[in-house]
């Protein structure tokens, strides 16, 4: 089914563009949510230079982590709603840039189905870039542009080939600061947005929707494959757990009888990687920003 809107747009994708619009004129159906969560990392002594650069030396890092998004229901459509202010020191960063950011996430997230009872909703998440000094609904994350300083030959002799390979292709130490010409890792700092802990070297987090696991958490970077361990290599794969705390919050929000879950539909199947997972994407979707 296609909307011919500018040009043919599959209904779900002409659905978060309608609903980016509705939050334009200052629609006010949807269920806003912010949770104040942090967890807490602790990297091996091995990491020394990393922490130096950004940790002062500290190796136990508690990191805050801030959930906000909003729930809107549009038919057969759940948009869940993620807004956030980018700055390239004090100034905005061009539209281009942030076009390619939001392409680039929502490629890689728009691949799950929520299921509640009978119903069946496809979950499309919506960056939508305000302007600093956003008073809408629900809060906006801040974030800034970086780029690395090079490292020196010492700093590389004190870090693991992994480690400068994480450092050189991503550019983004933590959700705050994203790498200008990051394809990866901003993937995973949305993941923290809408209620991911990381799994790697996380020995504790609280106040999240998901359930510390050993199994899963404190692994060292580069022994899994998931978005939220292995930051920089392209077999990189999105799990249904990373859908975990939307799934409840909408429970909490329709008093589901069940809990809702949500699966990763056919577009990403278990045995594709991120990367090949986002090519399907594209190819079975048109992206349209629309910048007034």
């Amino acid at each position: 089914m296609y909307i011919n809107r500018k040009k043919g747009l599959p209904a779900s994708i002409a659905a978060a563009n309608f609903a980016r619009q509705k939050l334009r004129n200052a629609s006010n159906n949807e269920h806003v949510v912010s949770l104040d969560a942090q967890q807490t990392l602790t990297y091996p002594p091995e990491y020394q230079a990393y922490c130096d650069q950004y940790f002062g030396g500290s190796r136990v890092v508690p990191f805050p982590l801030k959930v906000n998004f909003g729930l809107k229901k549009m038919g057969t459509v759940l948009i869940v709603n993620v807004r956030a202010i980018a700055k390239y020191g004090n100034v905005a960063v061009n539209k281009t840039t942030l076009s390619q950011w939001k392409t680039h996430i929502e490629s890689a997230w728009n691949i799950g189905t929520l299921i509640d009872g009978s119903e069946r909703l496809d979950v499309r998440f919506n960056l939508i870039w305000v302007p600093e000094g956003y008073a809408g609904p629900g809060e906006a994350f801040e974030l800034k542009v970086h780029q690395p300083p090079v490292l020196t030959a010492g700093q590389k002799a004190a870090m693991s080939r992994d480690q400068v390979a994480e450092y050189e292709r991503s550019g983004t130490p933590h959700l705050a600061q994203w790498g200008l010409d990051d394809r990866q890792a901003i993937i995973h700092e949305f993941g923290h947005m809408i209620g991911n802990p990381d799994e790697y070297f996380c020995t504790s987090f609280r106040d999240l929707y998901q359930v510390y696991n050993g199994s899963t958490h404190f692994n060292a970077p580069f022994t899994t494959d998931s978005i939220m361990n292995n930051t920089a290599a392209s077999g990189s794969r999105i799990y249904e757990r990373h859908f975990n705390c939307v799934a409840t919050i909408y429970s909490n929000w329709q008093g589901c009888a069940t809990p809702a879950t949500i699966k990763i539909n056919s577009v990403a199947s278990a045995s594709d990687s991120l990367i090949a997972a986002m090519a399907k994407r594209r190819r079975a979707m048109h992206m349209d920003d629309d910048w007034d």
